[in-house]
């Protein structure tokens, strides 16, 4: 998968989350996620944002294990969703250039879609709305069972689906 289309994955997955987070009800920001029980919708969109964030300024130490993403629900636990989706409009554009420019080999960087396309599932199941479209499953199968470059190198899918486990 070369860089425009994992940048383009990624924009995809984060617009339809943004439009399936900014139709939603308190009540549902507060439902707690099942794929991820420590968290409710709003920590689990504050997850997403956070990640954009820190992939941008290259706060990779700890990732993607429980203390970094708590770092990110925590520190957006009493902004309203808005200025979350706010913050993730902003830095999600910059990310898809960082992963189109080719300029970073770090395999979490370069397929942002994987995390977000499974807490798009997530979401959309803790809110009991359905599948996320299949093209983008599909997608994230694809790389969790291949080989596949990222910038200059490459690297073993398989061990980041198991390092994210």
């Amino acid at each position: 998968m070369d860089a425009t289309e994992s940048a383009d994955l990624y924009a995809a997955t984060r617009a339809r989350v943004t439009e399936a987070a900014q139709a939603l009800t308190a009540e549902q920001l507060n439902t707690r996620v099942p794929a991820c029980p420590d968290w409710t919708v709003h920590d689990l969109i504050s997850h997403l944002a956070g990640v954009a964030r820190d992939f941008v300024a290259g706060n990779l130490d700890g990732a993607p294990r429980p203390p970094w993403t708590a770092v990110q629900v925590k520190a957006r636990q009493v902004l309203p969703v808005d200025a979350i989706l706010e913050e993730w409009a902003e830095t999600g554009p910059t990310l898809e250039k960082l992963i189109r420019s080719g300029s970073t080999t770090h395999p979490l960087v370069c397929h942002p879609y994987v995390d977000a396309g499974t807490h798009e599932a997530d979401l959309h199941g803790a809110i009991g709305t359905g599948r996320p479209p299949c093209p983008a499953c599909h997608s994230a199968l694809i790389l969790s069972t291949t080989e596949l470059p990222c910038g200059q190198g490459g690297f073993d899918s398989r061990r980041l689906v198991l390092s994210l486990a």
